[in-house]
C-alpha cells in the first residue's frame, strides 16, 4: 500500500514563515471479518520529513567568514545605467561575516524525502468507504509548523455469505416448505 508524494520538495519559500505541512491520502483494503473485528494495518507512505542535518534550518552553522556575495562589506551594489544603488547584503544581513552556508544533506530545502511505513487501527465495525485519520503524519511543517494529516479511506472487501446493511448483518439461507411451516434452527 502506498500514498503518494502530493507536494514535492521545491524551492525553499520564504525563510522563518511557519507553513503547516501537506496532507497525504491513503487506501486500505481489509476483508469482511476483518473489518467486523478490527485489526491494525501499516500503510506505507513517501512524505517530506524534517532534514536531520540542519533540523529543518536549511542552513548549518560554520566557522565565522569572510561573506562572499558582498566580499565582507556588508553591502550589495548595482548599477542600473549611470545611477549606482547600494543595499544591505541579504545573505550575511549587513554584517560582512558568515557564520552559516546552506545544508548539503537537503540542499537548504530543510526537507528530505523518505519511505515510512505508519501504523493504522482499523477499527471494528467499520463501513467500505470510511475515512481515518492519522494525526501529524502527513508533510512535515516547515519552520516549526504542525505537520500534515495522513487521511486513510478503508475499502471492505464483500464476504461469500454475510452481507451488512447499516449495522446489521444479513444472510440468506435456503429453506425447505416443511422446515419453514414446522420451524427449525439453522447454523
Amino acid at each position: 500500500l502506498y500514498a503518494e508524494v502530493l507536494h514535492p520538495v521545491a524551492a525553499p519559500p520564504d525563510r522563518g514563515r511557519p507553513q503547516q505541512g501537506a496532507d497525504i491520502h491513503a487506501t486500505v483494503t481489509v476483508p469482511f471479518e476483518d473489518a467486523m473485528r478490527g485489526v491494525a494495518r501499516q500503510v506505507v507512505v513517501v512524505r517530506q520529513d524534517v532534514c536531520a542535518s540542519c533540523r529543518g534550518a536549511g542552513v548549518v552553522r560554520t566557522r565565522e567568514g569572510r561573506c562572499a556575495p558582498c566580499q565582507g562589506s556588508g553591502k550589495v551594489r548595482w548599477a542600473r545605467g549611470h545611477m549606482q544603488f547600494t543595499k544591505s547584503c541579504a545573505a550575511c544581513e549587513g554584517t560582512g561575516r558568515q557564520r552559516t552556508e546552506r545544508c548539503a544533506a537537503c540542499a537548504g530545502h530543510g526537507l528530505h524525502v523518505r519511505s515510512e511505513a505508519v501504523p493504522v487501527a482499523v477499527p471494528a465495525g467499520v463501513h467500505d468507504g470510511t475515512r481515518l485519520r492519522v494525526a501529524e503524519r502527513g508533510h512535515a511543517g516547515r519552520h516549526g509548523a504542525r505537520g500534515g494529516d495522513l487521511y486513510v479511506t478503508v475499502h471492505v472487501q464483500p464476504h461469500d455469505v454475510f452481507r451488512r446493511q447499516g449495522d446489521d448483518l444479513c444472510v440468506t439461507v435456503p429453506l425447505g416448505v416443511h422446515d419453514a411451516v414446522l420451524g427449525t434452527r439453522v447454523d
